[in-house]
């Protein structure tokens, strides 16, 4: 059985509850839970991984179209 999307507001909700203990925050990057994160990934967020942000324009292209980083207006 697929479960698509589902999971994402269990993550959510498991990220909300360590948010309340003082265990993490939202605004936290990842470079606090994992140490080799290259450069120009240190600036992510829990908050933009909790809404899914890729920072990629919605329209950016079509499916099958291969886009550079320096095609991409948001990098």
């Amino acid at each position: 059985m697929q479960i698509g999307s589902n999971t994402k507001g269990f993550t959510t909700v498991a990220i909300s509850q360590l948010q309340e203990r003082g265990k993490l925050s939202i605004t936290d990057s990842i470079t606090k839970f994992f140490k080799e994160v290259p450069a120009d990934k240190r600036g992510i967020t829990l908050n933009q991984l909790l809404h899914h942000q890729t920072g990629f324009d919605q329209h950016l292209g079509s499916n099958r179209e291969v886009i550079s980083r320096d095609e991409n207006p948001l990098v």
